[in-house]
């Protein structure tokens, strides 16, 4: 497990976005920090164990077929599953995107909007657990946006 960290600057989700030049993994901490932005191409799924867009970060979903499938067999950090600050940006072309929880830990982990619209939601984790820290909006619009619990719980705290 590692934390990676995006560059500084606008890039496309690959290797060579993140710090180290290391292509993300299902059991990395990935970490959108202010002055970066970074898009997730059509017809792309990316991995990470846990995701956070700081500050002003910019996370941008460029079309229905971008994905970013969260989870492995361990919780993230401080079981925070996904964490988006108040002051980021979520950027969804043509209201689309999906993002995958497929964690099968046990642990309860945490998703924080930070007030920011989603696009279409998966629980797919086996055993997984995963409660909201925020009240979550998101987008349903055409096929791919939409909320499935397929398998693992989901609370949502009274949001």
């Amino acid at each position: 497990m590692a934390t990676r960290t995006a560059s500084a600057g606008s890039t496309t989700w690959t290797a060579a976005a993140f710090s180290g030049g290391a292509a993300t993994t299902a059991a990395d901490e990935v970490v959108v920090p202010t002055g970066s932005t970074l898009t997730i191409s059509a017809a792309s799924t990316v991995l990470c164990r846990s995701l956070s867009v700081t500050g002003t970060g910019t996370l941008i979903f460029a079309a229905a077929t971008s994905t970013v499938s969260i989870g492995d067999a361990t919780a993230g950090t401080g079981n925070v599953a996904l964490s988006i600050a108040p002051g980021a940006t979520i950027t969804l072309t043509a209201s689309s995107g999906v993002i995958n929880f497929i964690s099968t830990s046990t642990t309860q982990q945490t998703i924080t909007t930070g007030g920011k619209t989603l696009p279409g939601i998966t629980i797919n984790g086996v055993g997984s657990s995963y409660v909201l820290g925020d009240a979550l909006t998101q987008v349903i619009t055409g096929v791919s946006t939409t909320f499935d619990v397929l398998a693992g719980t989901f609370d949502t705290a009274n949001y």
